[in-house]
């Protein structure tokens, strides 16, 4: 996923937002991936435990500066680091894998350790006017929490690649102060947002796939090729614009992809209930 996304902005930084096509792909296919180990982390929570770990290993040595995978692209380890530090994506992603975790064992843990009988636990999994309220105040969470961390990226986000000609994406540093608590608070809202699963997943997924996915990945990168609104050499708000779409979608795939974990989660708790209601019918009889 990281080094999808650097290509990608290596691609946007010299005014070609839509040639990264093999990018865009591999963000695709690893958004895949999240979303298949979220599946198999329905009954038990080691494949995203693992999967975060694996995020903050792999994201600590691109900050570092140690990418040995960047050979794969036309690219030095330099130039991999520079692009992820002004955005400080592994962050996010940790904090989002994390609070997927956090949300399916939350949702695991409400029924194994709650003191209600199986007729009660089944009737609480149910759709209820208490449920509704909980997803509007999720969805209006959500909808918050990700305006305003795609606003952060904005305002992180170089405003001059002057520098990128003679420099690569090192020159994207060139003048460009670095906001690590402004990165540290959007991985902490989008951590956040990834929690909120725990009560409602529709809600989190429109706003993700409405606010997120869509625009960044098809709708800002087409407008800016057909009207010519790209990155160009000099001082420009839209180049903080280009420059932050990538990574708002890379982040914004990476929500949605596991996000249907917490979901499958409460599917298998209503499957396993509903067995054991059954069993106790039948012994009944």
């Amino acid at each position: 996923m990281n080094l999808s996304l650097v290509s990608i902005l290596a691609a946007t930084a010299v005014g070609q937002p839509l040639s990264a096509s093999a990018g865009m792909v591999g963000i695709v296919l690893a958004a895949v991936l999240f979303c298949l180990i979220a599946i198999n982390s329905e009954e038990s929570a080691g494949g995203m435990i693992a999967l975060t770990a694996w995020s903050a290993f792999i994201g600590a040595l691109h900050m570092q500066g140690i990418s040995p995978a960047a050979v794969v692209l036309p690219l030095r380890s330099e130039e991999v680091t520079a692009a992820l530090h002004w955005n400080y994506f592994p962050y996010a992603t940790t904090a989002v894998f994390g609070g997927m975790t956090i949300a399916m064992y939350l949702v695991r843990r409400a029924a194994t350790h709650s003191e209600l009988s199986a007729e009660q636990l089944w009737d609480s999994l149910l759709p209820s006017r208490r449920h509704y309220r909980e997803r509007s105040r999720v969805f209006t969470g959500t909808i918050i929490a990700i305006a305003v961390a795609i606003s952060l990226y904005i305002y992180m986000a170089p405003m001059d690649s002057s520098g990128v000609a003679a420099h690569g994406l090192t020159g994207m540093q060139l003048g460009h102060e670095p906001r690590p608590y402004a990165g540290i608070l959007a991985a902490i809202l989008l951590g956040a947002v990834a929690v909120m699963t725990r009560w409602s997943s529709l809600g989190p997924q429109i706003a993700i796939w409405v606010f997120m996915v869509i625009p960044s990945y098809i709708i800002v990168p087409v407008w800016a090729s057909l009207t010519g609104q790209v990155v160009t050499p000099g001082l420009s708000p839209m180049t903080a614009l280009q420059m932050a779409t990538p990574v708002v979608m890379a982040l914004g795939l990476t929500l949605a992809a596991v996000a249907v974990g917490p979901l499958l989660v409460r599917r298998n708790l209503r499957r396993t209930l509903r067995l054991s209601l059954q069993a106790q019918q039948s012994d009944s009889i």
